[in-house]
């Protein structure tokens, strides 16, 4: 697996250094001698903005009523990395927008504990940049945010928050060549995190990868720094105005630091084919391999499922994607054995394989003023730095209200669950947890720049047995995160500054 990782990161780099090349030779031809454009123009790619922000209409064109900027159809390939979107804004400018926030938070349990921390307040200072650079046949989004947040509370400490999301997409003939990167370093879970600065971090959303393709971190801990990174290379090949093929491969590791929770990285590839039904309708077959290698503790999982998906685009209105399909699972189960006095004791490894279903939907809906956003997952995960892989499902979904032309409001809520797969793991193989987060939020513009919102956030967990892990916890399991449920309670005041795009 290792020389398999090796050899696709080196024909990776060989594409990436040989594109410059092949593209200004293949731009130096005569137009007659170039190869059929895709029968599905690649698009530009849209400005990082809510996906609730577009305004209804049904036809393949629509326009905004928010930001005035027409849409056009959405040509994400339902076998790829990222989730449909209800279209993109139309135009070839190149700009960036500048952004700083100013956050005071109230955190009834800063640390994850039992009995709780008491309240903290926090002060987070950030601040971030989008780059948007298009061109005839190339499309690049660089994103950036972080900061990082003071509280009052000795016991709490200081907290850093960093995340950068980055897609390039290149038109090459009949190809759609696309390379994604998300990378964060925050110090709690990402599932539901708001952690102290009250509003996403937009690495995620820039990039809008599907579940399964992202480090899994849907369980809560204590606090600590952690990186999660992820990297996608993907081929999109348009056989016939109908029908296309999609490869893509990619690379993703999970790390903490100053804890004893589990480091996870892995490989994942992907290849499927899509066809048209009708404008508005698509189905795909694909096949998926991912694996999970954990550095800290002798495990490895290796996993193939064959999906299929259907999918549904109104422009500007839906977008509509579920799918599913068996899923089949090797582990590298180690086993601790003890003998009898003189014959000493060691740890042997032996396969394992399960059969799993995999679930995957998501569904994007805009009305007037009102939007629905929902996606669900089931699959075989990482565990999330405290299980050795998992049986996990991620629920999460979102509406929201444009009450004026300057106020606007929404509802948020997500939940995770995920079990032990009954292998060695450094907690009870029958282990279980349940996270669940709701909040609400409530913005309004001043000026054409500047936005004052408030948001409420409630985190719940429970677990079977008590996780034991994180910083603090030693044998004795009497420190932080060791109790079998807790609950969190923060309010967030934001002062959200940032302009209108610049041209460059």
């Amino acid at each position: 697996m290792r020389t398999v990782r090796n050899s696709f990161f080196v024909t990776v780099l060989g594409l990436v250094v040989a594109m410059p090349a092949a593209w200004a030779q293949q731009q130096s031809q005569d137009q007659s001698d170039q190869p059929a454009q895709p029968a599905q123009p690649v698009q530009p790619i849209p400005a990082l903005r809510s996906p609730l922000a577009s305004a209804a209409g049904n036809g393949d064109s629509q326009t905004s009523d928010q930001d005035s900027q027409p849409l056009s159809p959405d040509t994400r390939p339902l076998a790829g990395a990222q989730d449909l979107s209800l279209g993109s804004p139309t135009g070839t400018h190149s700009y960036w927008e500048p952004q700083a926030v100013v956050t005071s938070t109230f955190d009834s349990n800063p640390l994850i504990t039992s009995g709780g921390g008491g309240v903290t307040v926090w002060t987070s200072f950030l601040g971030g940049i989008e780059v948007h650079r298009n061109s005839e046949n190339s499309n690049l989004i660089l994103s950036y945010l972080g900061g990082g947040s003071i509280s009052n509370s000795g016991a709490a400490g200081n907290a850093v928050f960093q995340q950068f999301g980055l897609v390039e997409q290149l038109a090459w003939g009949r190809s759609t060549i696309t390379f994604f990167d998300t990378l964060s370093y925050l110090p709690e879970s990402a599932f539901g995190f708001a952690g102290a600065t009250g509003v996403p971090l937009p690495g995620g959303g820039t990039v809008g990868l599907q579940n399964p393709f992202v480090p899994e971190q849907g369980i809560l801990t204590a606090q600590s720094q952690r990186i999660a990174n992820t990297f996608i290379a993907e081929d999109q090949i348009q056989l016939t105005p109908r029908s296309s093929l999609t490869f893509l491969g990619g690379y993703n590791l999970l790390h903490y630091f100053g804890t004893n929770l589990l480091n996870a990285d892995g490989f994942m590839f992907q290849g499927g084919y899509n066809y048209l039904i009708t404008r508005e309708d698509t189905i795909s077959l694909f096949y998926r391999f991912n694996e999970f290698d954990y550095s800290n503790f002798h495990q490895s999982i290796s996993n193939n499922s064959v999906q299929a998906s259907y999918g549904r685009r109104v422009t500007g209105r839906l977008a509509l994607r579920v799918g599913g399909g068996p899923s089949f699972s090797n582990f590298q189960t180690p086993i601790t054995t003890s003998g009898s006095s003189g014959t000493g004791s060691g740890t042997t490894t032996g396969p394992t394989s399960q059969v799993y279903f995999a679930v995957s939907a998501g569904l994007i809906y805009q009305a007037e003023r009102t939007g629905f956003t929902f996606f669900y997952d089931r699959g075989i995960g990482g565990g999330s730095g405290v299980l050795a892989g998992s049986v996990s499902n991620f629920l999460s979904g979102s509406a929201t209200r444009q009450f004026s032309q300057k106020v606007q409001g929404g509802l948020n809520f997500g939940y995770s669950r995920n079990s032990g797969l009954g292998i060695g793991i450094i907690t009870p193989t029958d282990q279980t947890f349940n996270y669940t987060y709701v909040g609400a939020n409530l913005s309004r513009l001043w000026g054409r720049s500047t936005t004052l919102s408030l948001s409420y956030q409630l985190q719940y967990q429970n677990s079977s047995i008590p996780p034991c892990v994180g910083a603090g916890c030693g044998t004795n399991c009497t420190g932080v995160a060791c109790s079998t449920s807790f609950v969190r309670h923060a309010v967030f005041l934001s002062l959200n500054w940032k302009t209108q795009p610049l041209a460059f």
